[in-house]
């Protein structure tokens, strides 16, 4: 089941690619929360969200704002 806020930018980016009839890639995942703002802002457990785009095959992530790199 797939859930939360940070789902809300790809549905947001699915319903107007659908309304513009413009083709979602294949393969690419994408993660973020819409701000009060209507910005696309950073979501919590990228580790997690990026590993398990790996192990679903996609072949490109799109996260929103700026995120430290995790060394380790």
């Amino acid at each position: 089941m797939i859930y939360g806020e940070s789902l809300s930018a790809a549905v947001a980016f699915s319903i107007v690619a659908t309304a513009l009839d413009d083709p979602i890639l294949r393969g690419v995942a994408l993660s973020g929360v819409i701000t009060k703002d209507g910005l696309i802002g950073p979501v919590g457990g990228l580790s997690l969200k990026v590993l398990a785009a790996y192990r679903e095959h996609f072949e490109r992530v799109i996260i929103s704002g700026e995120y430290p790199i995790e060394e380790g």
